[in-house]
């Protein structure tokens, strides 16, 4: 629940936030509230729609929650996702191009490109996979 809290914008009550969710199947109600989430950070309805579905499906294929996924990116980018730290990390999940070339490797990836990390996809898809692995290695 603290991890939620985390990533709902400040001027939104919890109990309304969810309220709006409460209809569909799980994957239709979990891409609607990841989707008007992105929005409520300013990102636009296509967009956030198609970064909605992106996080629900490989976070689902990695074994994590999808709202793990969002409070990472809220954390690390505000639903920025062209955001490049001083550091290197790019993205909705800032993941450094060293990390993102490992990460690549290790789980048969396509070819990677640094310039890849810009991709909302590519970015998510890297970061849910070194997510995954982090939770592994340290054991959750």
């Amino acid at each position: 629940n603290s991890i939620v809290k985390s990533i709902i914008p400040h001027n939104q009550e919890l109990p309304d936030f969810f309220g709006r969710y409460a209809r569909g199947s799980k994957f239709d109600r979990q891409v609607k509230f990841l989707s008007n989430l992105a929005q409520d950070y300013g990102m636009n309805t296509r967009d956030a729609e198609h970064l909605a579905k992106v996080i629900v499906i490989e976070a689902k294929a990695a074994g994590l929650d999808p709202i793990l996924v969002a409070a990472v990116i809220k954390k690390e980018s505000t639903f920025r996702k062209h955001v490049v730290s001083n550091r290197g990390a790019q993205g909705l999940m800032q993941v450094m191009p060293a990390t993102g070339k490992y990460i690549a490797a290790r789980y048969d990836m396509d070819s990677f490109e640094p310039s890849k990390l810009k991709d909302p996809t590519t970015n998510v898809r890297l970061g849910v996979r070194y997510l995954k692995y982090l939770t592994s290695m340290y054991r959750n």
